[in-house]
């Protein structure tokens, strides 16, 4: 059965003793924008970085800095996959979390047990611009586990994620 209504981002599948919740990628936005941006002028500095490695013989300035270039671009694809792409597909049942972060080049499954469980509830961080008194906030589902704490779903707004813990506390109050 599902709970999430048809105009949300997110989707909540009651399967009987297992929540699903499914809150896919950004799709789209400024900073995909600026990923792709980034990555076409990585793209071509890459190119020459590797062309000086292989013509220029061994500088090892220019091998560390092409190492650390070949890193941040990686890292940018990564970024740029999952926010296009990416979905997380959390399963919370009365024994355990289950959250699988997921993007086409792989997957990663994490398994939380309730015994070590924390509550369940949304943290908002404030973040300065640094330009004006303006500020920005970024929110998550959190949870502590033995001495951790763990989130998902900071792909959404703050009241998609209230209504998330809300269909959460209703089918398994124990996590509150």
């Amino acid at each position: 059965m599902k709970l999430s209504d048809e105009h949300s981002r997110y989707t909540i599948d009651d399967l009987g003793d297992t929540l699903k919740i499914r809150i896919p990628g950004s799709q789209f936005g400024c900073m995909n924008l600026f990923l792709m941006v980034w990555l076409i002028l990585w793209a071509i500095f890459e190119i020459f970085f590797v062309g000086q490695v292989l013509n220029g013989g061994l500088n090892i300035s220019l091998l560390a800095i092409t190492c650390l270039w070949t890193v941040g671009g990686a890292f940018a694809i990564y970024k740029l996959i999952w926010s296009i792409s990416g979905e997380e597909m959390i399963e919370i049942s009365d024994e355990s979390i289950v959250i699988n972060r997921i993007v086409p080049i792989f997957s990663s499954r994490k398994e939380y047990f309730y015994n070590d469980i924390g509550e369940l509830y949304v943290h908002t961080v404030s973040i300065p611009s640094g330009y004006d008194e303006t500020e920005g906030k970024s929110s998550a589902i959190t949870f502590s586990y033995k001495s951790q704490k763990v989130t998902f779903g900071d792909e959404l707004n703050e009241m998609e994620l209230n209504q998330v813990i809300k269909a959460i506390v209703k089918k398994f109050p124990k996590y509150v």
